[in-house]
């Protein structure tokens, strides 16, 4: 239970900047299993060719866990 609210009400939020490319977005893919299959062309979108690769949207929580850790 918190006891004193207002504090915790007035602090600032902690911004954390990440930034992220291509590569990371296509390694990433490829650790979630993207191209297993080569027809597939809904997980193909994911791993290129450079730089129209899209990134996973399952990324943005590693990026956010990955800042907590640091």
């Amino acid at each position: 239970m918190i006891k004193d609210y207002e504090p915790l009400m007035g602090m600032a939020p902690l911004v954390i900047e990440q930034r992220y490319s291509a590569r990371e977005s296509c390694i990433y893919a490829l650790g979630v299993s993207c191209g297993l299959d080569p027809a597939d062309e809904s997980s193909r979108r994911h791993l290129g060719p450079l730089p129209p690769a899209r990134a996973l949207r399952a990324m943005a929580i590693v990026l956010e866990n990955s800042s907590a850790a640091a």
